[in-house]
């Protein structure tokens, strides 16, 4: 491949990826967690100590972890995204090489969308369960 062939598929990609991409205006997004559990260790907490202190601590556990963005063109439909094993919500965010994920695909077809950490998951990572390993 020539010289003027690699200046020109440079460019090309940097201007379709300026050019392609949509401004996406949102209503509304926010955070919420679904399900799992409370744990409270005996005790009293003990401010001095802080983070090192176990007594008195609580812990918000086992959970879904819920993130969801709402367009101001909303269409009436969502969109729920759901990841494979070991991995996040980020996944439908975007791409390795900085393109738009599928989330702000359908935020610009005018669907709201929520992505969701399963329990035990990017950042619904707190869990109450041993490890087996």
């Amino acid at each position: 491949m020539n010289c003027k062939k690699i200046a020109f598929s440079i460019l090309f990609s940097v201007l379709s990826l300026s050019l392609f991409s949509v401004p996406i205006t949102l209503s509304d997004q926010g955070v919420f967690s679904a399900g799992g559990v409370t744990v409270q260790a005996d005790g009293v907490f003990d401010p001095v100590r802080g983070q090192y202190a176990i007594e008195g601590q609580m812990l918000h556990a086992d959970h879904a972890s819920v993130l969801y963005q709402i367009p101001e063109d909303n269409n009436g439909h969502s969109m729920f995204f759901l990841h494979g094993y070991g991995q996040s919500h980020t996944g439908w965010i975007g791409t390795p090489d900085g393109r738009d994920g599928w989330n702000d695909y359908f935020l610009s077809h005018g669907y709201s969308t929520y992505l969701v950490d399963q329990p035990r998951r990017g950042d619904a990572g707190q869990t109450t369960v041993a490890s087996q390993i």
